[in-house]
């Protein structure tokens, strides 16, 4: 059985995010992890290396859980009907961490607009990849541009407490002297 860390016991994080999601949404979850990755962060995902070979699933995930400073929930409707769905599980695994350790925290990301679960309610969400959402269905998050991903991601980051984002725009293109000049 996984230990919650004590007051007392010095615990470091192996992750910064653990994302916990609906497998149907794998595309939303593949590419917020792929961003947040490319941003230096260490993030747990299921399909990732998440579960390795021949470990017991349930296990696997309440190490992920154990060992991340944040969780981010992809909540949709496809949650909310489905009360058995391990996205229910591991937000509960999650509120027990958060309760002894403050430095844990819970983000949700509502796809579609459903009213979060009450154990998500008190805690910070954002809407921001909803029209995303609405644009490209379930497994539609690579067909997003660069800059409407971004502006969506902003939102999300600054709920993950990294605050110091630069934006860079530029523009890469070639031309001989004769067309410079």
């Amino acid at each position: 059985m996984i230990s919650t860390p004590s007051d007392s016991d010095v615990f470091h994080f192996n992750y910064d995010v653990f994302i916990s999601y609906k497998s149907e949404q794998d595309s939303w979850a593949n590419r917020i992890a792929r961003s947040l990755e490319d941003m230096g962060l260490r993030v747990w995902r299921d399909k990732d290396g998440g579960i390795r070979i021949g470990e017991e699933w349930r296990d696997e995930i309440n190490a992920g859980i154990r060992d991340s400073q944040n969780m981010l929930v992809l909540w949709s409707r496809l949650i909310h009907e489905n009360s058995k769905s391990v996205v229910h599980d591991e937000i509960r695994k999650m509120k027990e961490f958060y309760e002894k350790d403050p430095r844990r925290r819970f983000f949700t990301v509502n796809l579609d607009g459903i009213s979060l679960h009450e154990l998500l309610s008190p805690y910070h969400a954002t809407y921001s990849f909803r029209k995303l959402y609405e644009k490209y269905g379930d497994n539609g998050a690579d067909n997003a541009d660069v800059v409407e991903w971004y502006k969506a991601l902003l939102e999300l980051l600054r709920g993950l407490g990294i605050q110091n984002v630069v934006e860079v725009r530029f523009a890469a293109i070639a031309m001989t002297r004769e067309q410079a000049e």
